[in-house]
């Protein structure tokens, strides 16, 4: 999909605002069809059958695995069994919930529907990754501004002072006190996350890539299958793969020089470094191939089937979801996996969506029981590629405001985001050879890093820091793990709030450190916490939806928990409505008539500038 998106500018009491038009950013490529193999003879569908009896009282659990399975496959056997016509084909059975997936023809449809034993039968549809890969621009020469003494301004650098030291990207790390580069205290001091599995689903990548592979030699990417139908080496576009792989467990490892990155118009001093480090760098990954630019049905929950049943994973990322109207279709068969995935005790994160801010909250993330992710505003990326016409502005951002793009608002089901994560934008590993791993150059040329972004960037990050945090619980829990729903209360309990309206921000901004802290000392610990941890309160549950008429009074309670070993003092407070300002400025806009400037694609761009009070 195309992004377009817009740095942090200082606001004084005049302002000037600048009009651009030009290209939209590509998406860095087409990924391979998705999708498990189609129906293709006329009058014929692939279809996803679910089960009547789910089997409700044997969870998923290693135990219980193998007999939910049998008893499972034995079910639907028994239905297929009945019908009548053409053979069956294609058949994917599962047993994390009891369904299965096969192509059919349209009188077998029929019957499967009509069978007492099934539940519903749903055509197997395509869902699109959230963003695939956002692309970024480069310099500020065109406008003035030295780029060769940027990296002197702390903290607006955007190279290193000694290329022998890179700078650690993504800036995001230093945002959630996951990895903080001012010396304030950080999740990665307490705990990186080891002897946790982590699984996403996506589209191709390759697990021998160098910023996946430990010091000792060791994969990160532990396992690696493909349910599209297409094979795990097709060719791909990768850009969601290696965005989520890099967000929850880069190694940090291989330095990458950004002046080979950007385009010639605007320059970087040879050696401007960096180095892209995961949330949880000792985490393990369970990457899961489940099409291309776009995921069938099918695949994403044999994916999910997978993970927990056979690599029994701890947490699942899903940057992907529908925004349809209804959406009790897709949506309720993927629910079904999630809540089967959290029952079997796997925390799931999901993306809100790239839809903007008002009530566009995909379908996927509406699920209480998984943990629903917005997107927040980093730039540093964008003054390193002069992104989004970043040489107009000072050369200094704000970061943490909610993302444009961020879907928030109300669902259907009553409920808002669970919380944000940076989400715009940051750098990732890549390889050259996949369709999203190029350059910014003129022409575009392959890449080893890739400008990364959307909340699909918010959800992996947010995976990283659920495994920091059931690693820091389990190592003062006996080796016990925490629950997802402990998990979710503490991640969303320990948010930063922003100070922005709940459907926005929901709890508010991902606090690694505080996450990591809250497990140390969650209730039950066996062991004390280093001195430098500190209290945090969690509040349970993490949303109250109150609603009645005009001038009446309504009132839920809900918990507010210390769980640290000091004392804590807290403050309510509440936010209202109130009248939003408007005003409106109509303009003219002659690009053929206008300046000029070079775009961070190396493209020409027109202009115009506008003063206004605020």
């Amino acid at each position: 999909m195309a992004v377009r998106r817009r740095p942090g500018l200082a606001v004084t009491a005049a302002a000037s605002l600048l009009l651009v038009t030009g290209a939209a950013i590509g998406a860095g490529g087409t990924a391979a069809a998705a999708g498990a193999p189609a129906a293709t003879s006329a009058g014929s569908e692939r279809v996803i059958v679910v089960m009547r009896t789910q089997f409700g009282t044997m969870p998923s659990s290693r135990s219980a695995i193998a007999d939910r399975t049998a008893r499972a496959v034995s079910s639907q056997n028994a239905v297929l069994n009945q019908l009548a016509g053409a053979k069956v084909s294609h058949v994917a059975h599962f047993s994390l919930a009891n369904a299965f997936s096969a192509n059919v023809t349209t009188s077998q449809a029929q019957a499967l529907a009509a069978n007492p034993a099934v539940a519903s039968v749903v055509k197997d549809s395509s869902i699109p990754l959230m963003p695939a890969t956002m692309s970024t621009p480069a310099a500020h020469a065109s406008v003035g501004k030295a780029r060769a003494n940027a990296d002197t301004i702390d903290p607006f650098q955007v190279c290193p002072t000694d290329p022998a030291q890179p700078l650690v990207e993504p800036e995001a790390l230093n945002s959630i006190h996951a990895l903080s580069s001012d010396g304030s205290p950080d999740a990665q001091s307490l705990t990186k996350g080891a002897g946790v599995t982590v699984a996403y689903i996506a589209d191709g990548i390759d697990p021998d890539n160098p910023d996946f592979i430990r010091p000792n030699g060791d994969h990160v990417i532990v396992d690696y299958q493909d349910f599209s139908g297409d094979g795990p080496n097709a060719p791909s576009g990768g850009g969601e793969a290696f965005g989520d792989a890099s967000s929850i467990a880069a190694q940090g490892i291989v330095s990458h020089d950004l002046s080979n990155f950007v385009n010639q118009a605007h320059p970087l001093p040879p050696g401007c470094n960096i180095r892209i480090v995961g949330v949880a760098p000792d985490a393990s990954i369970v990457a899961l191939k489940a099409g291309g630019e776009f995921l069938t049905n099918s695949s994403i929950l044999q994916s999910i089937d997978y993970a927990v049943r056979v690599d029994h994973v701890d947490v699942i990322n899903e940057s992907f979801g529908l925004s349809e109207f209804p959406d009790d279709s897709s949506r309720n068969t993927v629910e079904l996996f999630n809540d089967a995935a959290v029952a079997a005790g796997v925390t799931i994160t999901e993306s809100t969506g790239d839809g903007g801010v008002t009530g566009t909250i995909g379908s996927d993330a509406q699920d209480p029981k998984v943990i629903s992710v917005g997107a927040t505003t980093n730039f540093r990326l964008y003054a390193q590629t002069t992104y989004a016409a970043e040489p107009f502005s000072n050369g200094h951002w704000a970061n943490d405001n909610i993302s444009a793009l961020s879907s928030s608002g109300f669902t259907q089901l009553g409920r808002t985001v669970d919380l944000v994560a940076p989400g715009e934008a940051g750098w990732a590993a890549c390889e050259p050879g996949f369709a999203s791993c190029v350059n910014f150059r003129s022409p575009a040329g392959p890449s080893d890093i890739e400008a990364f972004g959307g909340t699909s960037q918010s959800a992996p990050f947010t995976a990283g820091v659920a495994a920091l945090v059931i690693s820091a619980y389990r190592s003062s829990h006996g080796g016990d793990s925490p629950t997802p729903a402990v998990v979710k209360q503490i991640i969303t309990g320990t948010a930063h709030d922003l100070g922005l309206p709940p459907f926005e921000q929901g709890s508010g901004l991902l606090n690694a450190r505080a996450a990591v802290e809250a497990a140390l000392t969650w209730p039950g610990a066996t062991t004390d916490p280093p001195a430098s941890v500190k209290s945090n309160i969690v509040t349970s549950p993490n949303q109250v939806t109150l609603q009645g008429k005009p001038g009446s009074t309504k009132s839920k309670s809900f918990d507010v928990t210390n769980v640290g070993n000091h004392s804590v003092h807290v403050s309510a407070g509440s936010r209202s409505f109130r009248t939003t300002a408007e005003s409106a400025q109509a303009t003219a806009f002659d690009s053929t008539t206008l300046p000029t400037f070079t775009y961070y694609n190396g493209q020409s761009w027109a202009f115009k500038v506008l003063h206004f009070n605020v």
